[in-house]
């Protein structure tokens, strides 16, 4: 029975918090600005730094919305109610 729980607990700990998959995404995200600047600054083609103008416009929303999703977790995180174990009652 122990291997079991111990199992279920390591499977349970291994699972990333929603703040840690936004984390990990605007890492992504900002990896790929650099790319997207390096591209426009290489590109000569007028319609490939065009190109390369709308996807680090649209990264950058996407990297605005994650940290927008970032704050939210951490501000709903900050206002959960508390259960205390001693009494086992909701503390707001």
């Amino acid at each position: 029975m122990r291997f079991f729980r111990q199992k279920q607990k390591k499977q349970a700990e291994a699972q990333p918090t929603p703040l840690e998959n936004i984390i990990a995404q605007l890492r992504d995200v900002r990896h790929q600005l650099a790319a997207a600047q390096s591209l426009f600054s290489l590109e000569s083609n007028d319609d490939l730094v065009e190109a390369a103008i709308y996807q680090k416009e649209a990264l950058e929303r996407r990297e605005r919305h994650l940290i927008r999703q970032a704050r939210e977790l951490q501000m709903e995180a900050a206002t959960l109610p508390i259960c205390t174990t001693s009494q086992e009652r909701w503390i707001d």
